[in-house]
This record gives structure tokens, C-alpha cells and sequence, in this order.
């Protein structure tokens, strides 16, 4: 029967990732033919998996995106006798934590009614996501009087209701397994 030999081990080459980090990496840049610029980045990539800063330049921006840019539209004057255009304000709150299965009864309770209506509704509703919506609504009826110059607040209407997109994340438990997360804000 022969001896078991025992190996000397090693360090693997992967387990010597921390050395890398902080070494400067330079590179340059011509800017307009007229002379090169050094611009010394801090290295911080693990294998491939870039950490540093520059990587979130390509990160997609959160929050409202084409929603609020409606209340930039500026309209030419209205020539005498024209009919009078009406208002068109657009306000939204981001994040509201609550799931958007139940909020959907929230808006489908509102969508379609004249905002004082819609608000005189909303307290009668005991639920967390009708008291956000009702906030909401009472910062969209200011907005229009104070920044877009409605005349009267009355006169606005909820038109479209609606839940913000997920983000879906994950998560490791032990024995490496992971799980799907959709935060429900």
C-alpha cells in the first residue's frame, strides 16, 4: 500500500485579487490636436468587474423621467377669439412604499373624477396608499395654482393614475443560494 504525499499548496492566483487595487492606471487623451493630457483613475477592478465611478456613468437614471418634463411645454399666446386652452399640469410622487397590486384599487377608484371629488373620496378610504395619493393630489392642485397659474383649482381632473416600474435586485442566502427581490415602492 503506498503513503498518501502531501502537496505544498499554494496560493491560487485569484485569491491575490487585493494587491491590484489602488495601483494608477494612466491613460491619455487628445483633446482638440493640441496636446495630450494625463488623466490618472485609481484601478479598481476585480477581474473584468469595473467598481470605480466612471462604470456609473452608464447607469440608467431613477425617478421621473419623461412624466415632468409635460409642465416645460410653453404654448404660443391665444389670438383674440380663440378658444382657451385648457390646463394641463403633471405631478407625481416616486417610491411611495406600497405594493402597487393594492394601489391599483386606489387609482381605479379615482381615475376619471374631478380632483375635488377625487380627494373628498380618498378620505373616506382607510387604506396607506389612498393617504399618499390624497397628498399627492392636494401638491398637484397647489402646483397648478402657484407655478402653472390655473385660476381656479377646482377645475383640474385625474387622468391617469398609475405605479411606478420595479426594480428587480437579488440576494445571496447560504449554501449559494440566491433569491429575486422586487421591491415593491
Amino acid at each position: 500500500m503506498a503513503a498518501k504525499s502531501s502537496k505544498v499548496s499554494r496560493p491560487l492566483p485569484f485569491l491575490n485579487l487585493y494587491r491590484r487595487v489602488g495601483r494608477p492606471l494612466v491613460t491619455t487623451a487628445k483633446v482638440n490636436n493640441s496636446s495630450l493630457n494625463l488623466i490618472a483613475i485609481t484601478e479598481t477592478s476585480f477581474r473584468g468587474l469595473q467598481t470605480s465611478c466612471v462604470a456609473s456613468a452608464w447607469e440608467k437614471p431613477q425617478g421621473p423621467q419623461k412624466w415632468q418634463k409635460y409642465n416645460d411645454k410653453v404654448f404660443p399666446p391665444l389670438l383674440p377669439g380663440e378658444e382657451s386652452r385648457p390646463a394641463y399640469v403633471c405631478h407625481q410622487k416616486d417610491n411611495i412604499k406600497y405594493s402597487p397590486d393594492k394601489m391599483w384599487y386606489v387609482a381605479c377608484l379615482i381615475r376619471g373624477m374631478k380632483i375635488d371629488d377625487a380627494i373628498n373620496q380618498l378620505k373616506f378610504v382607510h387604506k396607506k396608499g389612498a393617504v399618499a395619493v390624497l397628498e399627492t393630489l392636494q401638491e398637484a392642485q397647489e402646483l397648478a395654482v402657484k407655478e402653472h397659474n390655473v385660476e381656479f383649482r377646482s377645475n383640474l381632473w385625474v387622468v391617469h393614475p398609475s405605479n411606478h416600474r420595479l426594480l428587480m435586485s437579488t440576494y445571496r442566502t447560504a449554501r449559494i443560494a440566491y433569491g429575486k427581490v422586487s421591491p415593491r415602492y
